[in-house]
């Protein structure tokens, strides 16, 4: 490491969880959590306020803000750019995931490294057709879709709950049941909606995210990690 402190950008930080993660991760750096949600990020600044320490909430800087409008001239560029920009669960997200992870690499220092998690195109397909097909027609949820079996709105949190009560009360072994516990989103309000009932998401394999989004943004592939550390270390 060099004499100053190293910087890291944490891009759509959401509610904060991995913004404290990612501060005991990397000890005395300093950090940027951006969400282009006021209210989202200031949960986040509250919740972290009562988890952290004094000094490790004074290396926390929270800015609102869109991946998309990210440069040169933004508000959170510094001189010589992040070392790291960690970007997990939100490129999929974007309208133009290219030039949404264009604008991230131009905040890069030299020698930075960016961080990227995105949808499996191999994992959604696993099971999102099996999820969706029994959403259209269950009793919790069937009135969130029109007669072509598009959704039609993002649900409440009492339809949430009314939809996990109804895929709770499937016997063990159901295919629906099995699938969706497996998911920590799953169980909270924020991560269902993002899991199943988000409008916009992008899917990739690991060769097109290698040859679409990493050679167009001038990056290259420096190693793959999974965020569970059990399952990375079984992958290995």
């Amino acid at each position: 490491l060099d004499r100053r402190r190293q910087r890291v950008l944490i891009a759509g930080c959401g509610s904060g969880h991995q913004v404290a993660v990612e501060l005991r991760t990397y000890a005395n750096c300093d950090f940027v959590a951006l969400d282009c949600s006021p209210g989202t990020l200031a949960y986040a600044k509250r919740k972290l306020r009562a988890a952290l320490s004094e000094e490790q909430f004074q290396r926390l800087r929270f800015v609102v803000g869109d991946i998309m409008q990210l440069g040169p001239t933004s508000p959170i560029a510094c001189s010589g750019g992040f070392d790291l920009i960690i970007c997990c669960g939100v490129l999929h997200h974007l309208t133009r995931p290219v030039e949404g992870l264009s604008r991230l690499a131009s905040m890069l220092a030299p020698d930075g490294l960016l961080q990227l998690a995105t949808y499996s195109r191999v994992s959604v397909e696993s099971w999102r057709g099996t999820i969706m097909n029994w959403l259209r027609l269950a009793d919790a949820s069937r009135h969130l879709y029109d007669e072509n079996g598009c959704a039609l709105r993002a649900p409440t949190p009492e339809e949430i709950r009314a939809v996990r009560r109804q895929v709770l009360q499937l016997p063990p072994g159901h295919e629906v049941r099995d699938l969706l516990v497996h998911f920590r989103e799953f169980f909270t309000y924020a991560g269902i909606l993002d899991l199943l009932f988000h409008p916009l998401e992008t899917t990739y394999t690991l060769a097109e995210m290698r040859d679409e989004l990493l050679a167009t943004a001038g990056l290259r592939p420096v190693a793959v990690f999974f965020a569970d550390v059990n399952t990375d270390l079984a992958a290995r």
